[in-house]
């Protein structure tokens, strides 16, 4: 259970993406005792998307747009990994070393960027056509 507590004021020089900074407490019961943890509640509009984003975090030395910020670039973090596995599979390391491993994943790393560069530039259609006519 969570209940709103203050809200906070938004500056004017930070992202307009940031429509709400608040304060929300969250409720839990441990060994029958009710306890309470304050944590910081950021509503994020993404305009172009129609999207309204919630974050929450406990850090309340940084700023909205901050909080903000550090999701999206998790994001951006996570959907590379995602992209990796699905287009890179590393199954197994081809040597033992730290820098055959090394190697590997900075050529995976490289391919993974080759190929999304062509993906934008070419097209989805024809980069597939042209990567299984090469192999």
């Amino acid at each position: 259970m969570y209940q709103i507590g203050e809200e906070y004021d938004i500056p004017d020089n930070i992202d307009e993406g940031v429509i709400k900074d608040e304060a929300t407490y969250l409720s839990y019961n441990e060994n029958g005792q009710k306890k309470q943890i304050k944590l910081s509640r950021v509503a994020y509009w993404i305009d172009d998307r129609q999207r309204l984003l919630i974050f929450i975090s406990n850090h309340f030395d940084l700023s909205a747009d901050m909080i903000a910020l550090i999701y999206k670039k998790r994001w951006q973090i996570k959907t590379l990994f995602k992209q990796l596995k699905q287009n890179v599979p590393l199954k197994y390391f081809l040597g033992d070393n730290v820098n055959a491993i090394e190697i590997q994943i900075w050529v995976s790393l490289i391919a993974n960027l080759l190929l999304s560069q062509g993906l934008r530039e070419i097209g989805h259609s024809q980069i597939w056509h042209q990567l299984s006519d090469s192999i």
